[in-house]
């Protein structure tokens, strides 16, 4: 039994104490190895009282604060309060918050210390340059051990019936509107709550749907092993490490975060070695 933090505490940080943690089904997460993503409310001006907090086993490391600076120079953090994040098991992390300045653009998606997506960001995937982001839903962000985010997205099309979908990364995944199952279109896509989740490894997404036809239900989509990225034989072994050796600095199947195939890809892939989990 470990206690993390409690009420009355004074984190790393701070001068001021935990008054409340964030009691919201999003508001806090953790891995396999024991590490916490938490939010907490802290005593004292509400400019400055809300913060993210990362017990990574040793330590309490503070993420974001708000009133304190985003990856995003010159605006900082305007409100945390009932934020969507999520924690690998890799120590990977994901988390939504708001900004001070343009309400247009004010609200981010941050993966670990970087600007995931934002609000007026073209969107991406299939309409690449279209039409821009407004908004995120009220449903979870989810990132899996290969570093790839889920997340909901709501856009400025003109037609309300194809204008949300659901992103794994910058891929279109299920578009309402568009997306057909078993040869029957979405039509309401969830981007509620609890109306989609990923297993820890990424390999499978379930998401809530109403089809054209009135059915509602769970629709499960399955991917191949992430880290199998050199030979597809269910294994991460010599051929996929081959493979990243071979594709070093490059985008390709290999490159797990997006920025190229690199040393962070090379250690995911060492650390997954043996049959695809």
């Amino acid at each position: 039994f470990t206690l993390i933090n409690a009420e009355g505490d004074v984190l790393p940080g701070q001068t001021e104490a935990i008054a409340d943690f964030g009691t919201g089904p999003h508001t806090s997460a953790f891995n396999d190895a024991g590490e916490t993503l938490y939010f907490v409310d802290l005593t004292g001006s509400t400019a400055t009282d809300g913060a993210i907090y990362h017990y990574d086993g040793l330590d309490r490391l503070l993420v974001a604060q708000e009133g304190g600076a985003s990856p995003i120079k010159g605006r900082d953090w305007l409100s945390l309060s009932s934020p969507e994040l999520d924690l690998s098991n890799n120590g990977e992390l994901v988390f939504s918050g708001r900004l001070t300045g343009d309400t247009a653009s004010d609200m981010v998606i941050v993966r670990n210390d970087t600007v995931l997506r934002q609000e007026g960001d073209a969107v991406p995937g299939t309409l690449d340059g279209l039409f821009a982001l407004t908004s995120f839903g009220t449903g979870p962000l989810e990132i899996s051990d290969g570093g790839r985010v889920l997340w909901y997205g709501d856009w400025d099309d003109p037609d309300p019936d194809v204008d949300t979908g659901l992103f794994l990364d910058d891929d279109l995944l299920v578009q309402e509107g568009v997306t057909t199952i078993d040869g029957v279109v979405v039509d309401t896509l969830r981007g509620i709550e609890d109306g989609y989740h990923m297993s820890g490894n990424g390999r499978f997404i379930i998401f809530e749907a109403i089809l054209l036809n009135g059915i509602e239900g769970a629709f499960l989509i399955e991917f191949p092993c992430p880290w199998d990225c050199g030979n597809g034989d269910g294994e991460v072994g010599i051929e996929d490490f081959l493979a990243v050796l071979g594709g070093w600095g490059l985008p390709g199947p290999c490159d797990f975060d997006g920025d190229g195939v690199g040393i962070t890809d090379f250690l995911k892939l060492l650390g997954l070695w043996g049959p695809c989990p």
